[in-house]
């Protein structure tokens, strides 16, 4: 199976009726763990790597894609351009970073509800038993199965174990029409040398598209990932 069509959820639901509701999902405080993200629709896909770091301890996140072209918040600042674009996230503030163009712009903050994901953001979230991935390796891995609401669900998957801390994430599906696949060898640290925002950044020049709507309080922050 090719990944895009993995994409497509061509996994089975595997039925846990009855079975105890494990306890809900929770990151640790700090993990590096890279990743895959397909956007699909009916005439095209987009494919590229990613690396998300994350560290509550100091409120500090890293999401930094190779290529920014098809994300919600990377895409209005450089329309139909493949370059780098990196979710920076330090002190409340969420920045997006053009390495390539040496550009620079403030998306939203904590008040808008789009600074650092909390670790239990999947508290209350409806258990929908097990599910079998398809991994970028080719491998399959059985899953917990979560849904968030949020203006529209997000999916999430992780492996199984009694203690969250010891569970992976593995995907995440936000309909309509994107799949996070996440690497499964997760690191418990970070690179502190990588979650300082950039000289260049600065509050003074905000962002355009979804994050000007943030910073208004006219769009849904569930996609702050």
């Amino acid at each position: 199976m090719s990944l895009a069509l993995a994409a497509l959820f061509a996994f089975g639901f595997i039925s846990l009726t009855g079975a105890t509701q494990p306890s809900y999902p929770v990151y640790p405080n700090q993990f590096t763990q890279n990743y895959t993200d397909i956007h699909y629709d009916e005439s095209s896909t987009s494919i590229t790597r990613g690396m998300y770091m994350y560290d509550i301890t100091n409120n500090k996140m890293l999401n930094a894609r190779e290529n920014g072209r098809s994300d919600l918040f990377c895409a209005p600042e450089y329309p139909n351009i493949d370059t780098p674009c990196s979710h920076i996230v330090v002190g409340g503030n969420r920045f997006l970073y053009y390495p390539d163009m040496n550009d620079c712009c403030f998306c939203c903050n904590s008040a808008s509800g789009c600074g650092l994901l909390k670790a239990d953001w999947l508290t209350g979230a409806s258990y929908e038993g097990q599910i079998i991935v398809h991994l970028n390796n080719g491998t399959y891995q059985n899953c917990y199965a979560w849904k968030q609401m949020g203006n529209d669900p997000n999916f999430y998957y992780e492996t199984i174990a009694d203690n969250p801390l010891d569970r992976v994430m593995v995907e995440l599906y936000m309909p309509p029409g994107e799949s996070i696949f996440y690497d499964t060898d997760r690191v418990l640290s970070v690179d502190d040398s990588l979650l300082q925002v950039p000289s260049i950044c600065s509050l003074s020049k905000g962002c355009p598209g979804y994050c000007e709507q943030l910073r208004l309080g006219s769009a849904d922050p569930r996609k702050q990932l």
